[in-house]
C-alpha cells in the first residue's frame, strides 16, 4: 500500500506543501472542467446538464398554477427536491461530501429565494388569487464531490432556459387556463448565483475539492457570488475550520471569477472554464 492510501490526509498535505499538483492534475486554486447543456429534456418548461469533472447533474423545471401566499399576495413561489440516482456509489473515503443530500437541497433553495435571481412577483398571475409555482427537481448522476455547488449551477441553468406559457383568467371564477395557440414567454433571471466551495486542509485551501479530498479535509467554506461582484453569501457546511480574512477575501475574488466563467456558459458564450486558477490569484 502507498501512503495515499495509508493515510491519505498526509498524503495530501505534503502534496500541497512541496507545490505538487493533485491527484487529478489540478493545483490548488484550479476547478475542474465544466460543461453546461440546456434544453435536454421535454415535456418540462426548461432544463439542464451540468457536468464538473466526475460529478454530473441534471435538473428540470415544473410549472403549476396556485394560490399566492397571503403574505405575499402578488408572488409566485419557487421551490427545490435534490435527489441522487441510485447510480452515485456511496464514497468509499469514509465522509459523503462537503453537504448532505438534504443540506445541499437547502442551500439550492435558501439561494434561489435570497438571491432573488428570480423575480417571484414576475410570477403572479392575479392578485391574491393566482401564481405561478416553479419547481426545481434536481437529480445527482454521478457524484465525485462538490454536489452542492453543481446542484445549484444546474438549477440556475435551467430555469434561465424555462418559459411561461400564456394565459387567459376567467373573469367570473378566476380560473386559469393555458391559451390555445398562446406564446411562452423566457422566465428572466435578474442574476446568475454562482458557487464556489473551498476545502481547508491544514494550512492551505483548494477549489472544487473531490470526494477523496473532501473526506480528508478539516472543513470547508462555500462563497455563492454574482458576476457583477455581489456576494450572495459564505457559508461554512458542517462548522469545522476557518479561514484567515486574507484567505476569505482570495476567495471571494476567485468566485467572482468563477461566476463569469458560468454566467457565459449559460448564457451560451463559453463552456464554462476549464480547470485552470478558475479566476482565483495564486
Amino acid at each position: 500500500m502507498n501512503l495515499r492510501e495509508l493515510d491519505p490526509r498526509k498524503h495530501l498535505i505534503d502534496r500541497l506543501e512541496s507545490g505538487d499538483k493533485r491527484s487529478d492534475g489540478r493545483g490548488l486554486r484550479g476547478h475542474r472542467p465544466t460543461s453546461i447543456a440546456k434544453g435536454i429534456l421535454r415535456d418540462c418548461a426548461g432544463s439542464a446538464l451540468v457536468t464538473l469533472g466526475g460529478t454530473k447533474i441534471i435538473a428540470a423545471i415544473t410549472l403549476e398554477v396556485g394560490r399566492p401566499p397571503a403574505s405575499h399576495p402578488q408572488r409566485g413561489e419557487i421551490d427545490v427536491s435534490l435527489s441522487v440516482a441510485n447510480t452515485c456509489r456511496p464514497s468509499p473515503y469514509g465522509r459523503d461530501d462537503t453537504y448532505d443530500v438534504g443540506s445541499a437541497e437547502s442551500f439550492v433553495r435558501r439561494t434561489l429565494r435570497s438571491s432573488s435571481c428570480v423575480d417571484r412577483e414576475g410570477l403572479c398571475i392575479s392578485e391574491g388569487r393566482s401564481s405561478w409555482k416553479v419547481r426545481a427537481d434536481v437529480v445527482c448522476l454521478c457524484d465525485d464531490g462538490n454536489l452542492a455547488d453543481v446542484a445549484l449551477v444546474a438549477a440556475v441553468a435551467a430555469l434561465s432556459g424555462a418559459r411561461i406559457p400564456e394565459v387567459d383568467v376567467s373573469e367570473n371564477d378566476g380560473v386559469v387556463r393555458i391559451k390555445e395557440g398562446g406564446t411562452s414567454v423566457p422566465l428572466e433571471l435578474r442574476c446568475v448565483p454562482t458557487p464556489l466551495t473551498f476545502g481547508i486542509v491544514g494550512s492551505s485551501f483548494l477549489v472544487d475539492p473531490t470526494r477523496e479530498e473532501a473526506a480528508v479535509a478539516d472543513g470547508f467554506v462555500t462563497v455563492v457570488a454574482n458576476a457583477d461582484g455581489g456576494i450572495v453569501s459564505v457559508c461554512v457546511p458542517g462548522g469545522g475550520a476557518a479561514l484567515s480574512p486574507k484567505q476569505l477575501a482570495t476567495c471571494m475574488k476567485a468566485t467572482v471569477g468563477r461566476a463569469k466563467e458560468v454566467e457565459g456558459a449559460i448564457n451560451g458564450h463559453d463552456n464554462g472554464g476549464d480547470s485552470g486558477d478558475g479566476g482565483a490569484p495564486p
